[in-house]
């Protein structure tokens, strides 16, 4: 590897600067980091470090992420904080007598590659060893150290002033010793781009007004996720105002607790990436079709002249939308109804090249996994070979991705990634049985703000959000549908039920599965309802391609209007986890094992013509041996505690689980929350929620399980058996 033009080039000036306007501005790198123990590699929980970080680059304030140009000069700030002088004291107490410094760090990856610096500002190659990383700096005695945002401020400098000019994703972290003991930030991540445009030379069968850059976004494919992310407007103008709306006598939409349930469905799907909205947003951005009365670059961020120059801060509502079009029953028609031959899709882009219906998107599969890429130029390379020029938006500024369809043999090919640290997977397909539908082209007019509202009433989908994660589900009569995790394979034992593949590379598919009869909870035989229950292993693959060691997901399963959620499962390479649900989604089994090593949120939604309620249940604490059932009857909540065993001596009637539950009420009045902790449920009791007083009416925005929002009401629990 040439490092020295980079060594050249990326000189850092490394700064004590004891401003504490600095720290203040700069954000948290995540969440607070762990101490390791170097000599053992084992985790030191009791303590933690805080890390605050950002880049700063023309008149932006520093952030975690962003995206520049060659030509920009970045300001790279780092801060570390420390709770008291008394952890330093200690800590140093259980190294050894030669080992007693508190050492500051500076290390990065470069397109997948990693580096430290020493005190003299030397760049050298690292192994990943934390035991190998090389001195940078020493963090201030105590004499020196001065209030901080979050403690003690013990480093605060400006790492890296200048141009950044090697392209490609670079991800700088701090780290600091204190003796033996070790913690690292979060990274501070900054994709680099060309401040020259995108080359295409040679001759084209056809080709659009379009290149990676300028008219790509300059950030990656991501999977970080917010509340915000998609808004009330967007649920309103794709379920249609009757589906999604409670009307107040002022003719205002109040968006209803099965709405609000389906929108944060679609934000925690989209953990797996957003490569779908992001094709489709990049197009529309060039051709300047509006959003929300925004056609430009410029209408999303002040200063902003191309699509390149925009961060992903200023357009996820932008590319969230378009991400859950996906969901609308478009991919549906062309993989299973359509199914086009390779020749036919690549005709198709040929056709819709430099009209004002471009293709938007090029979908491709590969048995679970799917990727959304944009076409923007044909080249006919001879015997039948095409070469699709293609953004992958997993790949910024990057104009050699490319799409291979042989027109005569009806095959295809696309070397994708998740990300650039990824091994290669491999998609390709022919015009048989086994690969129809894994390629197709959607033009952008599909997407249009006009579309039908989508109807949400004969849904019953299962939709596990996380990457490396797979389901595997058994229905009453034992028959399965999902990924057998002996055998490594997906398996439908279900007639009629459906796997459907999502995106990206890793992602769990979606899978449909058909329900007869009435399925839906009515009077108290509690152990009927228990029998029609899907039961569902949920699991890390114990051998990821990810780069993740653990990964928080959701689960969701659609019953119509009734959506329930189990959230915060946070699994580890090779881990399960197993829970119930019934048909109607109105009720969810736990058993013990599972709810105490996970602490799942769940959240279920009761609602009628009139009225709903959104119940949100976390802060799980089971006593042991005990299993939960919660469950909606009518509009009522019922948490239901099921003990092993009627005489099982260990158990006694004084013994409670315990749990902490927010209920939002949604009517035409507008929204009301109440919330209260460490509510009990005797073992062996059934207990039903009654709000005691709800809090005053509040925007309406989503609240979540634990947020405190100081102005809520109080809940009161009845046991009723």
């Amino acid at each position: 590897m040439k490092l020295k033009p980079f060594v050249l080039a990326f000189c850092l000036t490394a700064l004590a600067l004891p401003q504490l306007s600095m720290t203040e501005e700069l954000p948290l790198l995540g969440k607070t980091a762990p101490l390791i123990d170097s000599k053992s590699l084992s985790m030191v929980p009791a303590d933690t470090i805080q890390f605050l970080g950002g880049t700063a680059v023309n008149d932006m304030s520093a952030a975690t992420e962003v995206n520049v140009k060659t030509t920009d000069v970045v300001d790279i700030q780092g801060s570390i904080e420390i709770p008291s002088w008394d952890l330093v004291e200690r800590l140093k107490k259980f190294s050894d007598d030669d080992d007693d410094n508190t050492l500051v760090y500076i290390f990065f990856s470069l397109n997948g590659k990693w580096f430290g610096m020493d005190e003299q500002q030397q760049i050298y190659e690292w192994d990943e060893d934390i035991r190998t990383l090389k001195q940078f700096g020493q963090m201030l005695d105590e004499e020196k150290l001065y209030p901080g945002t979050h403690g003690i401020v013990g480093y605060s400098g400006s790492i890296y002033q200048d141009q950044l000019p090697v392209g490609g994703m670079l991800s700088v972290h701090l780290g600091l010793s204190i003796g033996r003991f070790f913690a690292r930030s979060e990274p501070i991540k900054i994709q680099i781009n060309n401040t020259e445009p995108s080359k295409l030379e040679g001759e084209f069968v056809a080709k659009e007004d379009f290149l990676p850059n300028p008219d790509g976004f300059g950030f990656q494919n991501y999977g970080d996720v917010f509340d915000t992310d998609l808004t009330d407007e967007d649920v309103i103008g794709f379920l249609g105002q009757e589906q999604a709306c409670y009307m107040s006598p002022q003719g205002k939409c109040v968006i209803k607790a099965s709405a609000q349930q389906w929108k944060q469905k679609h934000i925690k799907n989209a953990v797996n990436g957003h490569c779908y909205g992001m094709a489709v947003a990049s197009v529309r951005l060039k051709k300047g079709l509006p959003f929300n009365g925004k056609t430009k670059p410029s209408d999303f961020q002040s200063g902003a002249v191309m699509t390149l120059d925009l961060q992903k801060s200023a357009v996820r509502n932008l590319i969230a939308h378009y991400f859950t079009t996906q969901f609308l029953g478009i991919i549906t028609y062309y993989q299973y109804i359509l199914k086009p031959k390779p020749s036919e899709v690549l005709q198709t882009i040929i056709d819709q090249m430099n009209t004002d219906d471009p293709i938007a998107v090029i979908v491709i599969f590969s048995g679970s996994s799917g990727h959304a890429i944009t076409p923007y130029a044909v080249q006919d390379k001879g015997n039948g070979d095409f070469w699709v020029y293609v953004y992958d938006n997993n790949f910024p500024d990057d104009a050699n991705r490319v799409l291979k369809i042989n027109r005569d043999q009806e095959e295809w090919s696309y070397r994708a990634q998740l990300n650039p640290n990824a091994p290669i997977h491999l998609f390709e397909g022919k015009n048989d049985e086994k690969t129809a539908g894994n390629l197709f082209a959607i033009p952008l007019s599909v997407h249009d703000e006009d579309l039908e509202p989508y109807d949400i009433s004969d849904n019953v989908e299962f939709q596990f959000a996380g990457q490396g994660m797979q389901m595997l589900i058994e229905n009453w009569n034992e028959q399965r549908i999902g990924y057998d995790f002996d055998t490594g394979q997906h398996v439908n034992e279900i007639e009629g039920a459906e796997i459907v593949p999502v995106f990206d590379v890793g992602a769990p598919p979606r899978y449909r599965v058909p329900v007869t009869g009435k399925a839906d909870i009515a009077g108290d035989n509690v152990d009927k309802f228990i029998e029609q229950m899907f039961g569902i292993t949920l699991g890390a693959l114990p051998k990821q391609e990810f780069g993740q060691s653990a990964n928080t997901s959701s689960l969701f399963m659609d019953a119509g209007q009734a959506i329930a959620g189990i959230g915060n499962i946070n699994l580890v390479p090779g881990e399960k986890f197993n829970i119930a649900i019934h048909p109607s989604a109105k009720m969810v089994y736990l058993n013990s094992e599972s709810a105490t090593t996970q602490q799942p949120k769940i959240s279920l939604v009761a609602e009628d013509d009139e009225k709903g309620y959104r119940y949100e249940l976390s802060d799980l604490q089971l006593v042991e041996g005990t299993d939960l059932i919660v469950m909606t009857s009518g509009l009522e909540l019922d948490v239901i505690s099921v003990a092993g065993s009627e005489d099982d001596p260990t158990f006694s009637q004084l013994d409670s689980s315990t749990y902490s539950l927010r209920v939002t009420k949604v009517d035409t009045g507008g929204q009301r929350s109440a919330r209260s902790t460490k509510l009990k449920v005797p073992v062996g009791a059934k207990t039903r929620i009654h709000v005691k007083q709800w809090g005053a009416e509040h925007d309406g925005r989503v609240r979540t399980g634990d947020r405190e929002d100081g102005n809520e009401g109080v809940i009161e629990v009845e046991i009723i058996e």
